[in-house]
């Protein structure tokens, strides 16, 4: 999968913008429209599985109870994010870990 395609797309649906309202799927078609059906089918669920992974890895590891060990999570977590999806780049990456300490904390 085209590394520019994915961050572009996972950009479109991060935090809680008007894009965030519409699927992955609808994103790829809407921007990607030379894409063939199974690509954009693909994309989509490779990212829809990374999105709910990552917010998983935060919430599943979160502790309310303590900030420090959650200073050390957020580190923790980019460089799992990095490790896990080397394709995502810097902005992706720290949005990434912002919104899962969110969901982390809201639960």
């Amino acid at each position: 999968m085209d590394e520019h395609i994915l961050n572009i797309l996972y950009h479109f649906t991060s935090g809680f913008g008007g894009m965030h309202r519409k699927t992955i799927l609808e994103l790829a078609k809407e921007h990607f429209p030379d894409l063939d059906e199974e690509m954009q089918n693909n994309i989509s669920i490779y990212l829809v599985k990374a999105r709910k992974d990552i917010t998983n890895y935060f919430f599943e590891r979160y502790n309310y109870k303590n900030d420090s060990e959650n200073s050390v999570l957020q580190k923790d977590g980019l460089v799992w994010i990095k490790q896990n999806y080397s394709w995502m780049d810097e902005d992706n990456i720290k949005s990434s870990v912002g919104e899962g300490m969110y969901f982390g904390w809201h639960g």
